[in-house]
């Protein structure tokens, strides 16, 4: 049987490694952890990683070690100020969601799925995909206890469903991007290999054999003066 703690940390470590662009493949090359021991992890089927693992997931991830032991359960009520300043960053990520998520000021359908996913793990918020945004805004905007909010066991659940919606977020934003803007993207990758720039370069040539007639003048322009 899962543990439901193991699992919300499981969830809050995708959402991390998502949102830095990482494979699975990626983030085992950068921690030395096997590929199938770290998506156990992420399903809630190893339990809680101990402080050694955490410590090897802390640089990739792009979060301070303290933040994974705080949220693994490791510190009790330290970090305050860390995750204050954390769920302030909330309100921009809330914020561009309400742009890029939203019709007629509700969840787009096409994402409630994936959002309802993480708002099943904790009901008694009552917040579901049609008060979303609603009951989010209010969070932000009078949740200055901060020490309160962690000591209700409710800070890993926020935290869960704002990286989801960076996530989604995210994705819409590249999905509106120029192809060339994507492969000039630092996490851009292929098959979960990341690409050199002198990958993204023969890639870019590709493209300009297949679409001549699409090759910019700048382009164009470098290639005479080199």
């Amino acid at each position: 049987m899962v543990d439901p703690k193991a699992k919300e940390f499981g969830n809050y470590l995708r959402n991390l490694r998502k949102n830095k662009g990482l494979t699975l493949i990626q983030l085992k090359e950068a921690t030395s952890l096997s590929q199938p021991y770290l998506s156990q992890i992420e399903n809630g089927l190893k339990g809680i990683p101990s402080p050694e693992t955490l410590r090897k997931l802390a640089a990739p991830l792009g979060v301070p070690y303290e933040e994974l032991l705080h949220y693994a359960g490791y510190l009790e009520g330290v970090f305050v100020e860390s995750s204050k300043s954390i769920y302030s960053s909330h309100y921009f990520s809330l914020k561009r969601a309400k742009q890029l998520l939203t019709k007629d000021g509700k969840l787009d359908p096409k994402y409630r799925e994936e959002i309802d996913e993480v708002l099943k793990t904790d009901t008694s918020l009552s917040i579901t995909t049609e008060n979303l945004f609603e009951k989010l805004e209010k969070f932000v905007d009078t949740a200055t206890d901060w020490t309160e909010v962690m000591n209700s066991g409710k800070d890993l659940f926020y935290f869960n469903i704002f990286n989801k919606l960076d996530e989604l977020s995210r994705k819409v934003e590249l999905a509106s991007k120029d192809i060339l803007t994507l492969i000039k993207d630092p996490q851009f990758s292929y098959n979960g290999h990341k690409l050199t720039v002198d990958d993204k370069k023969r890639v870019i040539e590709m493209f300009n054999v297949l679409f001549p007639e699409y090759k910019s003048v700048d382009q164009d322009k470098s290639e005479r003066d080199s």
